[in-house]
């Protein structure tokens, strides 16, 4: 590899980012509008604060609230970074830290590739992949955790690949280091990233050889780089919330359907409930969850054709420990997202969580090719050379096309990105029209979203009647309640179907399919 061959996947990856962000106003959706919103309060200097609550699991006393009490901080940071870097608070600030990664991504998957199976075309096609890459680039360019996943990815394989050739275990201490920092950065973007501190315990056991004394300082290397990254973080969980982990994630272990992680109060998800829901329904949550993530696994990481190929190189390289490390990490994630957070998982969690291993599948994709190409020769009069150059060629067009037609349907299509925060803007000008509006909470679907548009403080609307609606209005000081047409939960249908029926609320109006409510 020269280069020049990182250079133009570089410049490739920079690009395509750059065109989709052309088409991308806003974060886009509430994980994206919940990270930008985190970044402009730090970049404004008002530290780990926010003035939204996306859900009640850490059963929040009111606003300001003290952030990241569910989802981790580190692309919160990033955007912060790019705000202070142009002293300008706004999305396309933002998102500079992600393009930037996004521009990385196909270089650094070469690179991968090219020390995994020292073949340039091999690493060439993985990088290609990387652009190209379906299902994921209409994720590249916003406030999300998507690149920043797959970098960290793949530093891990580089630096596991990098352990494997040194032989003296005095050199491995370091890397093993750099192994539990990495371990560190994917906890504090994920809080599923933690699985990541075992992948790398494990991984040094196995190799850091047969002295027990080794493989003690081996472990405590690793955990040595991960404290180093997130004891700052557990410092300052403990201060905020008397707790080193993230405390919104208990609560979630005793879901029974993905509309209860927004149950106010939180605290009566308990395993009490859960179990009293029946194995019945325990098991028929987990068996769907099953059947999302085993579709994620072939149309998002498999790319659907390209999964075939991709088992066959696992194959081909079985005895390869970074394979074996890839396949043991994929497993772990998949029951994770399946058994223990069956609603977090196949709602998107483990199309997150699989972006870290995603580079690893782009690389293992020609190695099961080239084989197929070499077995169907058998079979038929083909050129193996010329076949194989002109399937890869065949392979990275379909998935190029297949990322146009995927950044179409989902950002330019109808209803198009971006189209809830202009429907949020209509709403905030309709509001702040009203003599009582005075920059009041307003209850709303996607709190964090709203509060990028309008600066205005915003709680979820719980999944409760509208009794306990209006108790949560109380406690958190909230005027305004925002129902929308396709994120109004259960127990408020009939409160948007009837809005005029309700004494306790007074309905003001329609704003594109928002039915905007004033409690007294």
């Amino acid at each position: 590899m020269r280069w020049y061959h990182f250079a133009i996947l570089g410049i490739f990856g920079l690009l395509i980012p750059l065109a989709v962000a052309k088409f991308q106003p806003s974060p886009g959706y509430m994980d994206a509008d919940y990270y930008y919103a985190g970044g402009a309060r730090l970049a404004g200097g008002h530290g780990f604060s926010e003035m939204i609550l996306w859900n009640y699991l850490d059963d929040p006393a009111g606003l300001p609230h003290s952030s990241h009490a569910y989802w981790m901080p580190l692309a919160s940071i990033i955007a912060a970074a790019g705000m202070r870097l142009t002293r300008t608070i706004d999305f396309s600030s933002a998102r500079l830290g992600f393009i930037i990664l996004a521009a990385a991504i196909p270089p650094l998957t070469a690179l991968l590739g090219y020390t995994i199976t020292n073949r340039r075309a091999f690493a060439l096609t993985a990088g290609f992949l990387a652009v190209f890459s379906s299902y994921y680039l209409p994720y590249y360019p916003t406030t999300d955790t998507f690149g920043l996943y797959m970098v960290l990815g793949i530093a891990f394989f580089l630096l596991l690949g990098l352990g494997m050739k040194r032989q003296d275990n005095r050199s491995r201490i370091f890397i093993f280091i750099g192994l539990g920092a990495v371990a560190g950065l994917a906890h504090l973007s994920r809080a599923d990233g933690l699985i990541w501190l075992a992948i790398s315990s494990l991984a040094v056991l196995l190799f850091a050889g047969p002295s027990n004394k080794w493989r003690v300082l081996s472990v405590l290397a690793v955990f040595l780089g991960y404290f180093l990254v997130m004891a700052p973080w557990f410092i300052r969980n403990n201060s905020e919330f008397g707790t080193f982990l993230s405390p919104g994630g208990n609560h979630a272990l005793w879901l029974v359907s993905y509309d209860q992680t927004f149950s106010y109060p939180a605290g009566k998800l308990t395993y009490d409930t859960w179990l009293a829901s029946g194995w019945a329904a325990i098991l028929a949550n987990r068996f769907d969850a099953l059947k999302w993530n085993l579709q994620t696994a072939w149309a998002v990481q498999g790319t659907i054709f390209l999964l075939p190929f991709i088992i066959l190189g696992i194959w081909i390289y079985r005895r390869d420990f970074r394979i074996i490390i890839g396949v043991i990490s994929w497993l772990v994630t998949f029951v994770l997202m399946t058994v223990v957070f069956p609603f977090a998982g196949s709602r998107g969690g483990f199309f997150h969580s699989g972006a870290a291993l995603q580079p690893l599948w782009w690389v293992l994709f020609p190695v099961g090719l080239e084989r197929f190409i070499v077995w169907i020769e058998i079979k038929r009069i083909w050129r193996k050379g010329e076949a194989f150059k002109v399937f890869l060629v065949g392979a990275i067009t379909i998935c190029a096309l297949m990322s146009y037609v995927i950044f179409h349907n989902r950002i330019i299509s109808s209803p198009g990105w971006g189209r809830e925060s202009e429907r949020y803007r209509l709403v905030e000008a309709f509001i702040t029209s009203r003599p009582e509006s005075n920059h009041e909470t307003v209850i709303v679907g996607n709190p964090p979203g709203f509060f990028n548009v309008s600066n205005r403080p915003a709680v979820a609307i719980p999944n409760e009647t509208i009794e306990i609606v209006v108790e949560v209005a109380k406690r958190y000081g909230a005027i305004y309640l925002i129902l929308e047409k396709d994120g109004t939960p259960s127990p408020l249908k009939p409160v948007y179907e009837n809005p005029g029926a309700y004494p306790m609320i007074q309905y003001l109006g329609d704003i594109d399919g928002a039915r905007i409510f004033f409690i007294p």
